[in-house]
């Protein structure tokens, strides 16, 4: 078996300030009704609500998350945010997987309003069990 290089490693690390800022402004937009007003996101992250991490795809920033785990032992994907580096969804896929058993974790659990989502999610064995109602006043 011929190992990897580091470049093709998915490795997951912990962002920096301005990368983990970058993506919470940029989820804050494509999701405005997730996070109720500008910097929620980041105030519930500098709470310990939610916690961040890297994931790097060919030795560069592919995505942000942010997750916490639950009581019944259940990893929740608060947050999955693009950094533009082209990985595929694939590569989240893995690495959320990878640290969920990491944590031991029984299932993970994610919330998505985008629709081409779910036929991805659906080829990696995700199924959907609720439905998110939302109404803006």
């Amino acid at each position: 078996m011929k190992p990897l290089n580091p470049e093709q490693l998915v490795e997951l690390v912990a962002p920096d300030d301005a990368v983990l800022n970058s993506a919470l402004r940029k989820f804050e937009v494509a999701a405005p009704v997730l996070c109720r007003e500008p910097g929620y996101c980041a105030e519930l992250v500098s709470e310990g609500w939610m916690e961040p991490a890297q994931i790097n795809w060919n030795g560069a920033p592919a995505f942000v998350i942010t997750w916490h785990v639950t009581t019944d032992n259940g990893f929740w994907l608060d947050i999955a945010q693009s950094l533009g580096a082209g990985a595929p969804f694939d590569v989240l896929v893995h690495a959320v997987e990878q640290f969920a058993r990491s944590k031991r974790c029984r299932y993970i659990r994610f919330l998505t309003l985008r629709r081409g989502l779910v036929p991805l999610a659906h080829q990696h064995g995700y199924k959907p069990e609720a439905v998110l109602l939302t109404k803006t006043l």
